[in-house]
């Protein structure tokens, strides 16, 4: 069943037409729409930068065996099931995140072409990484790592995506950082593409407040529990 939020935002894109069926007054009537719809959309802002505040939160106090744990066993699931494509997106993990460097080795043992994202600018593009060298890396403007090729390839060739995240559902609804990045990217990815999301397993969520842009995934691994000390 739509959510009250889906429901609002289908009148409100259709309220011309109800009000000229009904003889409504037209400029009252999307003047409350209105009004309702930037509440909805000011707490569902509110509500995800609450979300992003607790989960980097709850990364940081993980410890450097947890995060050492916890992405090994990441890149061992993918490994193990995402290792038949052709071309495959990953990130260059930050400080915090769970860090795909085995998974992205072994992909390129088996000459699988790996993109990760590379500021030009203005936005993020996906550019090849042919090794994790350092001669073959740079530094970003966020400080994360990119790949010093200029080989950039359009979104729809990726066959599979790996999608860092702060919070996700069992569904595949993602919150990312509040950049947008993602998204766009993803909003020009093949419909035959696999986008998949990893996880520590806090991140998992029941349900994640969502906007017309996101991109809902279409499965998400999560790290097992790790040794607690």
């Amino acid at each position: 069943m739509a959510s009250f939020e889906t429901k609002t935002r289908i009148v409100y894109h259709k309220l011309p037409t109800l009000c000229k069926w009904h003889n409504y007054d037209i400029i009252f009537s999307y003047s409350v729409i209105t009004i309702i719809f930037i509440l909805m959309n000011n707490k569902t802002l509110d509500l995800k930068a609450q979300i992003r505040g607790e989960m980097r939160l709850k990364r940081r106090n993980l410890s450097p065996e947890e995060k050492v744990f916890a992405s090994k066993d990441i890149s061992e699931k993918l490994s193990s099931l995402f290792l038949g494509y052709s071309s495959v997106a990953v990130y260059l993990a930050g400080k915090d995140e769970l860090n795909l460097t085995d998974f992205i080795l072994s992909c390129l043992e088996r000459q699988t072409k790996i993109y990760a994202p590379k500021w030009d600018g203005k936005t993020y593009n996906l550019s090849r990484v042919k090794s994790l060298n350092s001669e073959d890396l740079c530094m970003g403007p966020m400080n994360i790592a990119e790949s010093a090729e200029n080989e950039i390839v359009n979104p729809k060739e990726i066959e599979l995506w790996i999608i860092p995240g702060l919070a996700f559902t069992e569904n595949g609804k993602r919150l990312g950082y509040g950049g947008g990045w993602y998204d766009r990217l993803l909003s020009q990815a093949s419909h035959a593409s696999t986008k998949v999301g990893v996880a520590y397993d806090f991140q998992i969520v029941q349900d994640l407040p969502t906007e017309p842009h996101d991109i809902t995934l279409d499965k998400i691994i999560c790290a097992r529990g790790y040794p607690r000390q």
